[in-house]
């Protein structure tokens, strides 16, 4: 019967919108004042702990990567000279 669904959607749609609208009245304000409260830790932790922290690993490892190639250099590469000129003077048959 086409009253009853007709009827039904209003009805439907008519406890939707007054549930919602209820539910924004009530619960609105504070749930806004919560996610404005956790946005502003998120900033306040990126702003005066994450970046710094980055900033300062940034430094060490640059250091450590200073470091790291001054090792393989000293080390790594009078065996690779040597290596190479053994192994350059071989030609094919």
């Amino acid at each position: 019967m086409d009253c009853v669904w007709t009827n039904s959607y209003k009805c439907f749609n008519c406890w939707k919108n007054a549930c919602y609208t209820i539910s924004t009245l009530l619960c609105g304000i504070c749930i806004a004042a919560e996610w404005g409260c956790q946005f502003s830790l998120i900033a306040f932790y990126h702003v005066w702990y994450i970046t710094p922290c980055f900033k300062v690993l940034e430094l060490n490892c640059g250091i450590l990567k200073r470091l790291y190639g001054l090792c393989i250099h000293c080390c790594l590469d009078p065996c690779m000279e040597s290596l190479g000129l053994c192994f350059g003077s071989l030609r094919k048959p």
